[in-house]
């Protein structure tokens, strides 16, 4: 499991709160939540905007060397744990968040988790990198549809109501617009808000974000300048395409 440094939470502090100060109220017009669990929670910020929006039943969890990174909740409601060996949560809760996780995560690991993940929430905000989005130890990168099919095993359906409605949003990550994604347990459909109804999905569309393409055109290009073989060989390659 990557450890992120203090640096890369300060980094996206800012953006991150945005997203949180952004998605959370609607979480909570919605579903009414009153418990949230974040697994992978980093340095809290989700958990503590959740806090000053008055869901005062929270939990985190996330590797020992977040300890280090200045949390922004309690020691005392962080759960440490090596998510590499999968995830223990001990009660049901509301809502259940998990974002920009499992890519981290060996093939067949984060699967397990989603099985856990479905067990303890009847409403999952999902997220995790697309195939060749930057990262560090991106290991096991996939399509949303990928996740949605295991979502479903679990009696869970994909509800792609973010992503168009963040898109343009330049105070946001942009992983938020591109991958951003709701699963509703299927008993609670019926009782669903109106407005969700037409965003409900079993196989929600591959998105890629400019600036993620951005960032991946100029690490490519990057890599190409610096080495001249590699230039040669993709230009024979393109010659003969």
């Amino acid at each position: 499991m990557s450890e992120y440094t203090k640096e890369f939470y300060d980094d996206v502090a800012t953006e991150t709160l945005a997203g949180a100060r952004t998605i959370i109220p609607q979480l909570k017009r919605w579903f009414g939540i009153m418990s949230v669990i974040d697994v992978g929670c980093g340095t809290g910020v989700w958990l503590a905007e959740f806090l000053r929006q008055d869901v005062k039943n929270i939990r985190g969890i996330d590797g020992p060397w977040v300890q280090e990174r200045g949390m922004m909740i309690n020691t005392a409601q962080l759960d440490i744990q090596d998510l590499s060996r999968g995830v223990r949560i001990d009660r049901q809760y509301d809502l259940l968040m998990s974002i920009e996780v499992l890519e981290h995560l060996p093939s067949g690991i984060g699967e397990k988790m989603i099985k856990q993940f479905c067990a303890h929430a009847p409403y999952i905000l999902f997220s995790a990198a697309v195939p060749f989005q930057l990262g560090i130890d991106h290991v096991n990168c996939q399509w949303p549809e990928y996740w949605a099919a295991e979502f479903k095993k679990h009696g869970f359906r994909a509800c792609d109501c973010f992503r168009k409605e963040l898109w343009d949003d330049e105070h946001l990550p942009y992983w938020y617009k591109q991958n951003l994604l709701l699963y509703i347990r299927e008993d609670r459909l019926e009782t669903l808000p109106k407005e969700l109804n037409d965003h409900l999905t079993d196989k929600p569309r591959r998105l890629v974000h400019p600036k993620n393409y951005e960032y991946v055109g100029k690490a490519y290009n990057g890599l190409m300048q610096k080495d001249a073989s590699r230039r040669y060989h993709l230009k024979k390659l393109w010659r003969h395409s």
